[in-house]
């Protein structure tokens, strides 16, 4: 998730103000003042759409503790590669990438008379992209499924330039929160939260720009969906439950969770 306002493009400011750093439960992050007036201006009846993945909502929260020389240097020091990357995404979703960044068009429609891929969540990080969806199997014109357990199959995928480097199929339990820690400077960090409650942490490690073998744990289970995940630091992350639960954890010593 980029220090950067997904409405405006603007730098966030110091919590309390104007435009400080707001969330929303599908995880997005957005100034405040900007998020207000897009949910005044979107608002029916007392419900507005994020304006990411049009998820409905009812409210947004503000996140507390961001250092304010996070907000300044480490975004003047690699707001170029940033850019760049939110910039892929932009135009992925926009169809308007050039013919060597088609993977995840050709990803929606390989196969497609055989079934249906959809992508909900996408990141980039240090120069990788991943992604995370679900594929519906089609048979005889007609969505069938082996059982009632299997109607949808969710994957997670990420992307090194044009090929697929790690994937990871979560079958039918589906993927209700992905985020990415975007200040990782020799790795790529990323969790996935699951409607099971689950949160899946990977770290792929990056010695001299070689890729070492994925780090993989589940951090704890609280048998409800997660609806959302951001990073306050490395290891440190904010996470919701249900309505208005909050829990602040480390990665690498999970049992220490605090409620927010």
């Amino acid at each position: 998730m980029s220090f950067r306002c997904s409405i405006c493009s603007e730098a966030y400011t110091a919590s309390g103000t104007e435009h400080a750093i707001c969330s929303t439960k599908c995880g997005h992050l957005f100034g405040k003042s900007c998020l207000k007036k897009w949910a005044s201006e979107k608002n029916v009846e007392g419900k507005f759409m994020c304006p990411v993945c049009r998820q409905s909502l009812r409210d947004y929260f503000p996140i507390y503790d961001v250092p304010n020389e996070l907000l300044g240097t480490t975004l003047n020091e690699i707001k170029d590669k940033w850019h760049n990357e939110d910039d892929i995404l932009r135009r992925c979703i926009l169809g308007t990438l050039g013919e060597k960044h088609f993977f995840i068009e050709k990803e929606m429609v390989e196969h497609e008379d055989l079934n249906k891929k959809t992508i909900e969540f996408s990141d980039a990080s240090n120069g990788y992209i991943l992604i995370a969806g679900y594929d519906e199997f089609k048979f005889n014109d007609s969505y069938d499924y082996p059982n009632d357990d299997y109607d949808r199959i969710y994957f997670l995928k990420v992307y090194d330039g044009e090929h697929v480097c790690y994937s990871k199929n979560f079958r039918s339990i589906r993927i209700t929160a992905v985020a990415v820690y975007k200040y990782s400077k020799d790795g790529i960090e990323y969790c996935v939260g699951l409607e099971n409650g689950n949160i899946h942490n990977t770290v792929f490690y990056l010695t001299n720009g070689d890729r070492e073998t994925p780090h993989e744990n589940i951090l704890f289970n609280e048998n409800k969906d997660i609806n959302s995940i951001c990073y306050l630091g490395q290891n440190d992350i904010v996470y919701s439950v249900e309505h208005c639960h909050i829990f602040n954890v480390h990665t690498d010593v999970w049992i220490l969770k605090k409620i927010g």
